[in-house]
């Protein structure tokens, strides 16, 4: 009971920890979409500035735009397997919780045993008692 417990909880310790690194890798791509709006909007200004420009400034605005759709397609696809991942991480917890209260309920019934048990060795060494008092009075 005690491996399946500590299995459950190694599990859930590993599927947290990949969360993690999958957050992690989302916060990086995050950071790449701010740069590249960020090399959008330098771009689209030194489009007013320079009519001259215009066409090969848009041509990396669409070049940039194009590399954002792939971007959100990829994080799209990141989200999804995080998402599921993270079900993996929820049906682990509900797994996890289970054993925790299977362990609490079998800690009670051992708890009720070593009571009960406790008991009886009470009762027997005041009949042990008696019965050495008995013999006892024999040897007179």
């Amino acid at each position: 009971m005690l491996s399946s417990l500590m299995e459950k909880i190694n599990a859930g310790v590993t599927a947290i920890t990949a969360a993690g690194q999958a957050f992690s890798g989302i916060a990086a791509k995050v950071q790449e979409n701010a740069e590249m709006v960020g090399n959008i909007y330098a771009a689209m200004e030194e489009q007013r500035a320079g009519a001259n420009d215009t066409q090969k400034f848009t041509l990396e605005i669409l070049n940039s735009v194009q590399e954002v759709k792939s971007l959100a397609e990829k994080e799209t696809r990141q989200a999804e397997a995080l998402r599921e991942f993270m079900q993996t991480v929820v049906d682990a917890s509900l797994s996890t919780e289970n054993a925790i209260q299977d362990s609490l309920a079998a800690t009670t019934d051992l708890q009720q045993s070593i009571t009960l048990v406790d008991g009886s060795a009470s009762v027997n060494q005041k009949v042990v008692g008696k019965i050495q008092n008995q013999v006892a009075q024999f040897k007179l």
